[in-house]
């Protein structure tokens, strides 16, 4: 069994470790109360007191049979465990109060920046204008546009020009 994270297959050797415990522990208040039943057929003379001893010894063996069971099948996991490589890279998109870069965990320099700002018209009255501008067009038209960042000083300011960003670069 081969899962993507090493740390969720650690888990999962927990997990098992734990079913095992406690399935042991179960045993073992098993064993007690089957004591406890033949020390009182003991005191009232029912049975015999050699067959008694066997079927203790019988019940022990079968009981360390189990426990041994358990503890190899647990061992023969955790030897065979075999640590699976990761090779995915986490994304991180750093969404700053001017530019948004993005780019994967690890590497030097994001792979993609580009601006975070969103341009409306100054004029509202002008025909085939869009109502917003973002990113690069934003900055092309900056003659005949407000410009404005999303975020200013660590802050949003403007949540729906923040995904109007976000929607320009997830297309």
């Amino acid at each position: 069994m081969h899962l993507k994270n090493p740390i969720s297959n650690l888990y999962v050797i927990v997990i098992l470790l734990k079913y095992k415990f406690v399935e042991e522990e179960e045993t073992f208040e098993n064993e007690k109360k089957k004591e406890k039943e033949k020390e009182k057929e003991k005191e009232n003379g029912n049975k015999n007191e050699k067959k008694q001893e066997q079927e203790q010894e019988q019940e022990q063996e079968k009981t360390q049979e189990d426990r041994n069971y358990n503890f190899n099948f647990t061992k023969s996991y955790i030897s065979n465990y075999e640590p699976v490589s990761v090779s995915i890279q986490d994304l991180i998109i750093d969404n700053g109060s001017s530019m948004m870069k993005a780019g994967f965990g690890g590497d030097d320099a994001p792979r993609a920046v580009f601006p975070m700002i969103v341009g409306r018209p100054k004029i509202k009255k002008i025909d085939n204008f869009k109502d917003a501008f973002v990113e690069d067009e934003a900055q092309y038209k900056r003659g005949v546009l407000t410009l404005k960042h999303p975020i200013e000083k660590g802050l949003v300011t403007n949540w729906d020009d923040l995904e109007k960003v976000w929607a320009s670069y997830h297309s």
